[in-house]
């Protein structure tokens, strides 16, 4: 039972790096089924359904991984998280205010407080005049370097990942044309398939059946690529907002100061 509950639970892991959520929800759903009382898999399944924009979902997991392990810090992070994007910054807040009572030096509860005070601060006063020059503490313009440099990388991947899957979907055009090509041929007629640098007498059925496999296969690796490029798309998304929010916190601070 716990090898089964853990192969699934890496099997959510690895649906979520592709940027297939609904995949990793459905996998860490099997396996809280077998493992209820496992809070790793309602940690695990909030990050999900809090990547796809299911907010109230991952609020629910948060606060039953809590419910399971509530001295688990990632699932305050989580629940303070999933109330940040219901836009609930106040309850956000309150519940970053416990964790860190708790725990004062985790830094991931510190860097979401300034994230969610930044948040909440525009949604208030709506948005915050420029500054000219403002000062910035030592910590902050380190947290801005670091996900200028993630946002870079991620921009970088992004990139080669398109090529990547511009490559695949041309391969699948040219073996379309191809099996479109050999389907039209009388049913006896000979044809050959590449083997390496080798060309083999084959039929057309087994011609078409190889060009079949090729093109089941370019459709997965493009639909993997697909999810991939989205996922990464929606990380900078969220990096360049986590930045734009650092640089008004500041900001906002420089003014009060």
């Amino acid at each position: 039972m716990a090898e089964q509950v853990e192969q699934l639970r890496l099997a959510g892991n690895e649906c979520f790096k592709a940027g297939d959520y609904a995949g990793a929800v459905a996998k860490y759903d099997e396996a809280v089924a077998l493992a209820p009382g496992n809070h790793l898999l309602y940690s695990n399944r909030s990050l999900a359904q809090h990547s796809a924009g299911e907010y109230e979902k991952a609020e629910a997991d948060a606060r039953k991984c809590l419910e399971i392990a509530p001295q688990f810090m990632k699932g305050v992070y989580r629940l303070a998280n999933a109330q940040m994007g219901l836009e609930r910054f106040d309850d956000a807040e309150a519940t970053i205010r416990g964790g860190l009572a708790r725990d004062p030096d985790n830094p991931e509860l510190k860097k979401l407080a300034r994230i969610v005070k930044g948040k909440r601060d525009k949604a208030r006063r709506g948005k915050l005049a420029k500054t000219a020059a403002p000062e910035i503490d030592a910590q902050t313009k380190k947290e801005a370097q670091d996900l200028s440099e993630k946002l870079q990388q991620h921009g970088r991947e992004l990139n080669e990942t398109k090529a990547r899957l511009n490559a695949i979907r041309r391969e699948i055009q040219r073996t379309t044309i191809t099996r479109n090509e050999i389907a039209a041929l009388d049913d006896g007629t000979e044809v050959f398939r590449a083997v390496g640098k080798m060309f083999l007498l084959s039929d057309k059925p087994g011609v078409d059946a190889l060009l079949g496999g090729q093109l089941d296969k370019g459709e997965t690796r493009a639909s993997q690529l697909t999810a991939r490029a989205q996922f990464l798309d929606r990380r900078i998304k969220e990096q360049t907002s986590e930045f734009q929010q650092l640089v008004q916190t500041a900001q906002a601070q420089a003014v009060a100061a």
